[in-house]
């Protein structure tokens, strides 16, 4: 009644559900997506499900004691093994036979901006039992619920990154964390001329992500020295990352040759 109150509060006077929620002996996992927003926290409340949330949140007043009756699964970002612990415990309960509160999984992993599903994580499915699938959807002519997408930060007005929490802590393992204000690549499309758009940032920041392929790149066009290449392969490389048939890397080259030697490395 109380989270029903802060709901209606907040401007979800009525709120519509298609379908038949699965008995806990039918299925004992529930599955929630897209996943955007704070507010995919009502089918929560409306079920009484357990969810898996992080450690922090029961020392949150009020809020983490109300969140206790449902029994959640908390796993700790710090504890190196929490991972393991808390697939057993979802194992556990869902092979419990109905006994344990059927648990809701946001099998994403994080909030997206709801043009499409990403990668689901395999934590509901290992169990090996019934799974329901729950859609969630907003009608909202004006998007006034997801909070993340691609661009700046409405309130901040800074940039956003596709690092993820487990990125951090590799770089921190490594030494001191410096990520850029925006992704390297994209002064790499300044200096080749072309225009910046919405969609340029988009494959750029795809582009990121596969620096192993483009490493494995300078290999195969790499001279068996010292793997360095010149400036026709880069331009080979680029044309193929991009898909384009002409591309000139001249201002690119010059830039990365500092040293004026006509060969460039991997990680120079």
């Amino acid at each position: 009644a109380i989270m029903r109150t802060m709901w209606f509060a907040g401007g979800f006077h009525r709120v519509a559900v298609k379908g038949r929620q699965a008995l806990p002996t039918e299925a004992a996992i529930l599955t929630l997506a897209p996943h955007s927003s704070y507010f995919d926290a009502i089918p929560v409340t409306m079920t009484m499900s357990s969810i898996v949330m992080k450690a922090e949140s029961r020392d949150i007043p009020i809020w983490g004691t109300l969140i206790k009756y449902i029994r959640p699964v908390f796993v700790s970002r710090m504890d190196q093994d929490s991972r393991r612990k808390t697939v057993e415990v979802i194992r556990r309960r869902a092979q419990s036979s109905g006994k344990w509160p059927q648990i809701m999984i946001f099998p994403e992993g994080t909030c997206t901006n709801r043009t499409c599903l990403i990668t689901f994580k395999p934590g509901a499915f290992i169990p090996g039992v019934p799974v329901q699938p729950v859609v969630l959807r907003y009608p909202n002519k004006l998007d006034t619920i997801t909070w993340t997408w691609q661009g700046p930060g409405a309130a901040l007005g800074v940039s956003v990154t596709d690092y993820t929490f487990e990125d951090c802590q590799l770089a921190l393992a490594e030494g001191q964390l410096r990520l850029p204000a925006d992704t390297c690549l994209l002064e790499f499309a300044r200096l080749l001329e072309v225009p910046e758009s919405e969609a340029l940032e988009d494959l750029f920041a795809l582009f990121d992500e596969t620096l192993d392929t483009i490493q494995l790149a300078f290999k195969m066009y790499g001279s068996q020295e010292d793997g360095s290449i010149d400036e026709h392969a880069l331009s080979s490389i680029l044309k193929t990352a991009l898909g384009v048939a002409e591309l000139t890397v001249t201002d690119l080259f010059r830039a990365i040759d500092q040293e004026e030697k006509g060969r460039i490395t991997f990680g120079h």
